[in-house]
């Protein structure tokens, strides 16, 4: 699983950020906060009548609260994902009164079973921006680093069961780019040493910031990641054979398509191989490390982190 931290609206990702599911927070009795703040963001984005929704949505439940930690599948409205978490991490707010925000092991909990949910469905992708607001909150970057915790977390129990994680990438917005850089130092100082979970820097966030992208080589033009991890821009073959924008040449390729195995988690990879991915396209092992992950560089020049079944 990879970490990546995008600085842009979790509620106006581009079309090449398109998530599963995107995770936004609120009262136990699904009841969206009159006041200004991220409730208010998120009806304006939705372009529903998000009122009337969570009305319906809330005499499905039993007592018509969530309990809390617990979370409930929303319609996603005209946000770029297939459904929309409401994660219960607060008591029901009255009148003009704003509850507490919630403790930092309330949102980790939240964000667990958000994460579950999503991987249980087959989910790959999921956003998030800043969690937890609201009075006596923690400050931003700390909250953003307790949720990343979270996540890796996640991701570590599930390997040690010996389970995928099913979840490749979550998303952190942060729509602030001083919060973002901050934030991205932490996080990729956090997960350096991780043998499960990746760091990713997102789009908005030149390479000189974090250290986390390659230079593109001298005389190179350059060209955007897009979501998938494919890179625009034409792919003209030179003289050497090696498509402009791609790793290998056209004869490896050719090898390589003719041998390649489906990627699949629970299949056993070993240095070499050529592995054909969804998402990704065409790519050959590069090295195989310990604890069922794997580096595979692939078609575009991106080198990708992977699960498989290991030894």
């Amino acid at each position: 699983m990879d970490i990546e931290v995008f600085c842009g609206d979790v509620f106006d990702l581009p079309s090449t950020h398109r998530v599963n599911a995107i995770f936004h927070d609120g009262a136990r009795d699904l009841k969206a906060w009159s006041g200004p703040g991220c409730d208010k963001r998120l009806a304006r984005h939705h372009d529903r009548d998000l009122d009337a929704l969570l009305e319906s949505e809330r005499h499905t439940l039993a007592a018509e609260q969530l309990a809390l930690g617990e979370v409930h599948r929303l319609h996603p409205g005209k946000l770029r994902c297939d459904y929309l978490l409401w994660l219960a991490t607060r008591e029901p707010e009255s009148g003009v009164t704003r509850a507490p925000a919630p403790d930092l092991s309330t949102l980790a909990v939240a964000l667990t079973h958000a994460l579950e949910y999503v991987a249980t469905r087959g989910g790959q992708r999921v956003a998030f921006a800043e969690l937890g607001e609201g009075p006596e909150a923690p400050k931003s970057e700390i909250r953003l680093e307790a949720l990343a915790r979270a996540a890796a977390a996640f991701a570590e129990r599930r390997a040690s069961a010996g389970q995928p994680a099913v979840i490749e990438t979550v998303l952190i917005c942060v729509a602030e780019r001083p919060l973002a850089l901050t934030l991205g130092s932490r996080l990729k100082a956090m997960l350096r040493d991780s043998p499960v979970v990746g760091f990713r820097t997102g789009l908005a966030l030149p390479s000189s910031s974090l250290g986390s992208t390659p230079k593109a080589k001298s005389g190179a033009k350059s060209s955007k990641l897009s979501g998938t991890g494919s890179r625009s821009g034409s792919a003209s073959t030179g003289r050497s054979g090696v498509r402009r924008g791609a790793a290998f040449a056209e004869d490896e390729l050719a090898r390589g398509r003719a041998s390649a195995v489906s990627y699949q988690r629970d299949h056993r990879f070993s240095m070499g191989d050529w592995v054909a991915h969804p998402k990704f396209g065409l790519g050959r092992v590069q090295h195989v490390e310990p604890e069922g992950r794997m580096r595979v560089l692939f078609e575009d020049k991106e080198e990708r982190r992977l699960l498989h079944s290991g030894a």
